[in-house]
């Protein structure tokens, strides 16, 4: 089964003109992967980070929240939040 990708591709007179896209068989190019790769090695190394930092927040006491703004219910609202939710 051929599936089509239909797209208008604007010419320089202002014509429009119909293109099809095979993707019957489309490969995964290596930039492409590699380009899939570092998005979910960006994203996993990120959410790391906002679990570690939530739960450095989470040993900090009272006169060190204090001093940089913060109540302890805007802390265990930020720690309660899951990983990957900023």
């Amino acid at each position: 089964m051929t599936e089509s990708l239909e797209c208008r591709v604007g010419l320089e007179d202002g014509r429009n003109q119909s293109r099809s896209l095979s993707l019957k068989n489309k490969t995964l190019s290596l930039k492409t992967a590699g380009d899939w790769l570092v998005r979910v090695t960006d994203a996993l190394l990120a959410w790391q980070y906002r679990a570690h930092e939530r739960s450095h927040l989470m040993t900090l006491d009272d006169r060190m929240l204090r001093d940089i703004g913060l109540a302890r219910a805007d802390v265990e609202n930020e720690a309660g939040k899951p990983f990957w939710r900023p």
